[in-house]
């Protein structure tokens, strides 16, 4: 029945890429991928790989390379993933650890889970630590809604494995404490300019007369600000270089006055660290070895913090590598921006299906080993990386395609009903879940009295129901059957098309949430109601869609 040599070629490629083990899973999807009118015969097609994969099992690795040459069997190896740019080791005695900081100030987009999983890739190459921290020290914007989203986003839908949590705000003593050495050692002071009295002299190259307080001075400002100063009203500044060409070194804000009560600490405090102190202190704390970030930051930072190391005593610097900014083709990100048109009712909220958001992209069936294989793509390329959902759909639908159950769905507005002459009164038609995996079982469908839906844009001369029958149209809606098997004058049949069974008791109504934020009803094979909640499936010659909802049914369109 089965040609003896391509079920042998098979079943020696399979021992030899599993080392001698036989996979019979493995075999089954692929011969049927090749011959899938096999997939009538499938017991006695499992009988007879099992039958020769005994035989052959007593080979060796060696004896069955040799049969594969002989035999003309072609061992392809597994394409290798794509290279991580090697970076140097951490000095001796200490662990390769890197960091991912987010603001907790809005929910996460796509290019946070690249900064995310190119930190969280280098970890794993080098078996370091990764570690979440939530740079939380600016009360008017941190919020712990954000904290909470943060940390299921990273940890639950991007499965990153976090050595260990932190929050900047949790080190409140510890910062105060390096900005009175500083200010001891005279390489610190507080300034009383105004805001704009300030930038006129950064950008001049001008020192302000705070620059030359004493010690005592600048401590007793310092205690004020802890104590009864207003916000705007004074600032801690680093004494660099008004003269440098990087503005960054032109004596930067490291801590100003908010008295916004903070999402964790109340009024606690009243004077918080900016970035460039808060993060330098953090990554030497957390003996951070390695920084991976886009190349937004400027190397002027890297500058101004490599200044602050040394103005602190730190003695050990991170290697730090900048790769190119994403730009997001087609979707908001700014948190602003989002914020607005959510109030204004643009948006349905955060995860709103024309955003990219993290919980868009969860809610759209995005995988994250897509979004693992993408941010492995850009590595640390110094090239503007552009993102659009053409390029998301694209790294997605490699990983969906091989797990994704099929069913079959139509949009209400595009069904037509059609009648069949020549079908029995009732016909049971059995089609697989995947077309590659048949161990994970069938989906039935009952035609009654030849009646079945199909999409309007469909109706033509000459149709094949998939897996089902080659059908000629008499008159309108009416046709006639030619034949249940695939025959060569079936070849006028140029269109394979999916179709349902017109019976209700076969179907079950759903909505669909589409990419334009737009709901939809649509009907759909009954047998899809044994999916679970969350699960992708592809709704065959339409698109993929994850169930967001079993009770009603609601669907989220992934992408085609």
């Amino acid at each position: 029945m089965f040609p003896r040599d391509v079920l042998e070629r098979e079943v020696i490629y399979n021992l030899i890429k599993n080392k001698g083990e036989f996979r019979l899973k493995n075999v089954l999807g692929s011969l049927l991928r090749e011959h899938p009118d096999w997939r009538q015969h499938i017991p006695a097609l499992r009988e007879e790989l099992e039958r020769i994969a005994r035989e052959y099992a007593r080979f060796t690795l060696d004896e069955l390379e040799r049969l594969a040459a002989e035999k003309h069997v072609r061992i392809e190896e597994k394409p290798r993933e794509k290279a991580l740019p090697r970076v140097p080791p951490p000095p001796p005695g200490r662990q390769f650890t890197v960091r991912f900081p987010p603001e907790p100030s809005k929910h996460l987009h796509i290019g946070h889970a690249l900064s995310a999983l190119i930190n969280s890739l280098y970890a794993e190459a080098y078996h370091g630590r990764f570690i979440l921290r939530y740079e939380d020290t600016n009360p008017e914007k941190a919020a712990g809604e954000y904290v909470e989203s943060i940390r299921e986003d990273v940890k639950d839908y991007l499965q990153i494995s976090v050595s260990s949590e932190s929050y900047a705000s949790d080190h409140m003593h510890e910062f105060y404490r390096a900005a009175e050495d500083l200010i001891l050692q005279g390489k610190a002071y507080v300034c009383t300019c105004t805001r704009e009295e300030m930038q006129a002299n950064r950008r001049e190259g001008r020192a302000c007369a705070h620059r030359e307080q004493s010690v005592e001075e600048n401590l007793s400002l310092w205690q004020a600000m802890h104590t009864h100063l207003e916000p705007g009203s004074a600032v801690l500044r680093f004494k660099g270089d008004m003269q440098s060409k990087n503005m960054a070194l032109r004596d930067p804000v490291l801590m100003r006055i908010s008295t916004t009560p903070h999402y964790k600490h109340g009024s606690a405090y009243r004077v918080w660290p900016l970035y460039d102190f808060e993060n330098t202190l953090m990554d030497a704390w957390e003996g951070v070895t390695h920084i991976f970030r886009s190349n937004e930051f400027g190397t002027m930072r890297i500058e101004l913090q490599q200044a602050l190391r040394e103005a602190l005593g730190i003695q050990e610097h991170p290697h730090v590598y900048q790769y190119g900014r994403f730009e997001i083709i087609g979707s908001d990100t700014q948190g602003r921006i989002i914020r607005e048109k959510i109030r204004e009712g643009v948006y349905h909220g955060w995860d709103d299906p024309r955003l990219v958001t993290l919980k868009t992209l969860k809610r759209r069936g995005i995988l994250p080993a897509a979004l693992r294989d993408l941010a492995r793509e850009v590595g640390l390329s110094k090239s503007v990386t552009r993102l659009d959902w053409d390029m998301i759909s694209a790294y997605n639908r490699k990983h969906a395609d091989s797990s994704a159950h099929r069913y079959t769905g139509f949009l209400t507005e595009e069904v037509v009903e059609i009648q069949i002459e020549g079908v029995s009164e009732v016909e049971e038609v059995r089609l697989p879940l995947h077309p590659t995996k048949p161990e994970e079982g069938e989906r039935v469908r009952i035609v009654t009295n030849g009646r079945v839906l199909i999409r309007k844009d469909d109706q033509r001369g000459m149709i094949r129901l998939m897996d089902f029958a080659t059908i000629r149209r008499r008159e309108n809606t009416v046709y006639e059957l030619v034949s249940r098997e695939i025959l060569p004058e079936d070849k006028r049949a140029k269109r394979i098309i999916t179709w349902l069974p017109a019976s209700e008791d076969q179907l079950v109504k759903a909505r669909i949430m589409l990419p334009t934020a737009e709901e939809k009803e649509i009907i759909i094979e009954k047998s899809v109601l044994t999916e679970r909640e969350g699960a992708i499936i592809q709704l065959e010659r339409y698109a993929f869609a994850r169930i967001d909802r079993k009770d009603p049914l609601i669907l989220w369109y992934s992408h085609p």
